[in-house]
């Protein structure tokens, strides 16, 4: 590959907006980290977002399992009503704690 000249005075024109401006301040334009050959000056210059790299991740972890976990072997399976871990919520799937009865009629209300 040869050697260029430095062009500290070189002069050129931007690929987007056209303005003369300095060869040394022209920038390479990229898209999704690609360039494009295209040189652009800094105003008309796009940087590339975060969101455009999702899909490039070479390696991705997201760990939420513990790799020696042991259960709490104070609870009774059998008994989870009672136990300090019981979840106290209606559970209509559950068994029939809760009867109820549907009646159509009338209802009167009196305010005074």
């Amino acid at each position: 590959m040869g050697r260029f000249a430095q062009g500290k005075k070189a002069f050129g024109f931007c690929d987007r907006c056209g303005f003369r401006r300095k060869l040394s301040r022209l920038y390479e334009e990229t898209q999704r980290g690609r360039p494009m050959g295209n040189r652009v000056c800094r105003q008309c210059k796009d940087i590339d977002h975060e969101q455009n790299f999702l899909g490039d991740a070479t390696r991705y972890s997201d760990s939420q399992a513990l790799r020696w976990a042991r259960p709490d072997l104070s609870i009774d399976p059998e008994d989870v009503t009672y136990s300090s871990r019981a979840m106290f919520a209606w559970n209509p799937a559950g068994a029939n704690l809760f009867a109820l009865e549907v009646k159509l009629g009338r209802v009167t209300v009196t305010t005074s």
